[in-house]
């Protein structure tokens, strides 16, 4: 099984903090177009029950759930994006933004080219 095939099975999967505390569940996994690697996770909040994307590379499996490396609040805080089409270069760089740009590689120089698509779509 491959990175993506694991990765989806994080569907349905709770998301907590470091803490313990729940965030949410996993709804999706989105590829980045280009490399199909996965690099973002739509998690959909206890608090307001709206999705939420978090990068993949902050999350660890724990068991039979997800540990993210950022409070609650701060995924709560991220910008909200049109989950129903793919993430554009502009929501991604709000979203590099937010999270401090913590993904792999230089995203200043990445931002204005990538697009994700939703796994499955």
């Amino acid at each position: 099984m491959d990175a993506t095939q694991d990765i989806a099975t994080w569907i349905g999967q709770t998301l907590v903090t470091e803490g313990g505390d729940r965030v949410g569940v996993v709804d999706g996994i989105f590829l980045d177009e280009d490399t199909s690697d996965p690099e973002w996770v739509a998690v959909t909040l206890d608090a307001d029950s709206q999705d939420r994307l978090v990068p993949i590379i902050a999350i660890t499996p724990d068991g039979d759930r997800l540990r993210v490396t950022f409070a609650a609040d701060v995924i709560a805080s991220a910008p909200i994006v049109d989950l129903s089409v793919d993430i554009n270069p502009d929501e991604e760089q709000q979203l590099y933004g937010h999270y401090g740009n913590i993904l792999s590689g230089d995203p200043a120089q990445e931002v204005s080219t990538r697009t994700y698509r939703k796994l499955g779509h």
